[in-house]
C-alpha cells in the first residue's frame, strides 16, 4: 500500500498486520505534502509506463516511481517504436476530420488507436490494408470531446505516437 501524507509518501507491505509498519518513500520527494497519489492502471502491452506510480506534491511538482510495484517490468517484444512518419492535421481539429499520414516499408495492416491524456483507449480504428510508401488514413472526430489525445499506428511489429488537439 502506498499513501501520500502532509509528511510525504510511505509504504507498507502488510496493511492487514496488527501493527502496521510503514516505510518512508521519501528519498528524492522529501518530506512534502502530497495531494494526490495515481497508479498507472494499464497493462505493459497498452502502456509503456504500466503500474507506475504518480504523486501530486505542494511544491515539488508530480514526483512518480515503478521501484514499489513489486514485479519487474515485463518487456514487450511484440512492438517496437520506429518512425512511420506519423502526422495529424489539421492540428488542431477544429471541423470534425482529421487527417492521418504515415510511411510503410512494406504493405500491411494497419491498427489506429486514440488515447485521451489519462490513457484510456477512446477509439479503436481498425483501418485495413495499406501499400508500402505514403499513405493517408482520415477520421471523424465528432464523438471525441474537446481536448488533448495521443494516436497509436501500428504496422505489424513496428508503432509510432502523434499528439492531436480537438477543439469543441
Amino acid at each position: 500500500v502506498l499513501i501520500g501524507t502532509d509528511f510525504g509518501v510511505w509504504s507498507t507491505e502488510d496493511i492487514n498486520a496488527t501493527n502496521v509498519e510503514w516505510s518512508s518513500e521519501n528519498a528524492t520527494l522529501a518530506n512534502t505534502p502530497v495531494f494526490d497519489v495515481r497508479q498507472q492502471k494499464l497493462n505493459y502491452d497498452e502502456a509503456l509506463n504500466y503500474h507506475r506510480f504518480y504523486v501530486g506534491s505542494h511544491g515539488r511538482g508530480i514526483w512518480s516511481t515503478d521501484g514499489l510495484v513489486g514485479v519487474d517490468d515485463i518487456k514487450s517484444t511484440e512492438k517496437t517504436s520506429a518512425d512511420l512518419g506519423l502526422k495529424v492535421y489539421p492540428n488542431p481539429i477544429t471541423d470534425g476530420t482529421a487527417t492521418v499520414d504515415f510511411q510503410l516499408a512494406e504493405a500491411g495492416s494497419v491498427n489506429v488507436k486514440v488515447y485521451d491524456l489519462s490513457g484510456k483507449m477512446v477509439r479503436n480504428l481498425t483501418s485495413g490494408h495499406f501499400d508500402a510508401g505514403t499513405n493517408q488514413y482520415t477520421f471523424d472526430t465528432g464523438n471525441l470531446t474537446g481536448g488533448s489525445y495521443i494516436m497509436t499506428v501500428q504496422a505489424g511489429a513496428n508503432y509510432s505516437t502523434a499528439k492531436f488537439v480537438v477543439v469543441k
